[in-house]
């Protein structure tokens, strides 16, 4: 039954790894692309085509 267990908690571990490992790559890809979007915001080329600049009497 003590074998059991352990094994259980190592797959346990196992898994929680294998989840945090991915948890943390999705966060970087977000957090890379928010940065690419905050770039082209800031350079102004991050408009849609055909969408009016935005202008200070506007903001």
């Amino acid at each position: 039954m003590t074998d059991v267990v352990l094994y259980l908690e190592t797959l346990e571990h196992e898994l929680l790894l294998f989840a945090a490992f991915w948890i943390v790559i999705g966060a970087l890809d977000e957090l890379g692309l928010d940065l690419c979007w905050l770039s082209l915001r800031l350079l102004g080329r991050g408009a849609p085509a055909g969408s009016p600049k935005p202008r200070l009497a506007h903001l």
